[in-house]
């Protein structure tokens, strides 16, 4: 059980992260579409994965061992580097993150 508003983030944001590579694991595997819906759902996963790297470029997971519930590389470090990223933006967006996992405490 999470002890903290931050667990509780970490854990919903792994969660979440877990679903998605479920669904493209799934995706990998099933061929039995017509090939115009493949260039389709292709082309949404292109938009899915821009999408995610405009809004949260460093939650990108390059190994699939990575998305456990709990792996430390699937939770999100406040702490760490921000990769370019404005200083402004990069507070406005820790200010937002502490909003919401403090939201979710009060609900949980």
């Amino acid at each position: 059980r999470p002890a903290n508003p931050k667990e509780l983030f970490n854990l919903w944001h792994s969660q979440c992260c877990n679903v998605i590579e479920h669904i493209f694991g799934l995706q990998r595997n099933a061929n039995e579409f017509p090939i115009a819906a493949q260039g389709q759902i292709a082309s949404a996963i292109c938009v899915l994965h821009k999408f995610i790297c405009i809004h949260d470029p460093q939650d990108l997971v390059a190994d699939e061992e990575d998305t456990q519930i709990g792996h430390p590389s699937s939770q999100v470090n406040v702490e760490e580097e921000n990769r370019g990223i404005p200083r402004a933006e990069a507070e406005a967006a820790k200010k937002l993150r502490d909003k919401i996992a403090n939201d979710m405490w009060l609900q949980y």
